[in-house]
């Protein structure tokens, strides 16, 4: 995806790094990631586009840092409790919020902003109440329409804020508007 530097291609503008729900499970899962690696591994893709020394090193780059959403253990619970064989509970609130803290901590030390998906939906649902959790994790974990629309919200007031150039409202527009359109020659209009 990334040219390396000092070669020709695309360079991306916005890179948004969103990871922690699977790092965040618990052993005996396989997708487990200890969270001092999971820091180190943020630390290491942020270094890979805004270090100099890196062969990936792009200064055009900007960077948001995505926590984990909360997710609603009763639910999730008992959905895993429901294969075949049934399996354990795989996370726990209280270290997927430990995930999350560290996320946050890591973007400070770097100054790479970040946008706290957890906070939000914790805090409207009246601190994880699991019936209100349900509007916006369909299924007690992956997000639902509701959930998403946080996300975008919250992902739009961010770039605004911290990199304004790169909002929507202030992007040029690639394609002739419709009304700028020759409609006898459509494709000569656009190329």
């Amino acid at each position: 995806v990334f040219p390396k530097k000092n070669q020709p291609g695309p360079k991306v503008k916005l890179l948004t790094l969103w990871l922690g729900t699977n790092d965040a499970c618990i052993l005996p899962s396989p997708q487990h990631l200890p969270l001092d690696r999971f820091i180190t591994n943020l630390k290491q893709m942020i270094s890979m586009v805004q270090s100099p020394d890196s062969e990936w090193y792009c200064p055009e780059t900007r960077i948001i840092l995505i926590t984990a959403p909360p997710f609603n253990e009763a639910v999730r619970e008992a959905t895993l409790a429901t294969r075949d064989p049934p399996v354990a509970l795989d996370r726990k609130s209280e270290v997927t919020r430990s995930y999350v803290d560290g996320a946050i901590a890591l973007g400070k030390e770097l100054n790479v902003p970040v946008l706290d998906v957890y906070t939000p939906i914790w805090e409207a649902t009246e601190n994880g109440n699991t019936k209100k959790l349900e509007e916006y994790l369909y299924d007690g974990l992956h997000l639902s329409k509701t959930g998403y629309d946080v996300v975008f919200d919250l992902l739009i007031k961010t770039i605004e804020r911290e990199f304004p150039d790169l909002h929507y409202d202030a992007l040029p527009m690639v394609f002739p508007g419709w009304k700028d359109l020759d409609w006898e020659n459509a494709r000569a209009t656009i190329n």
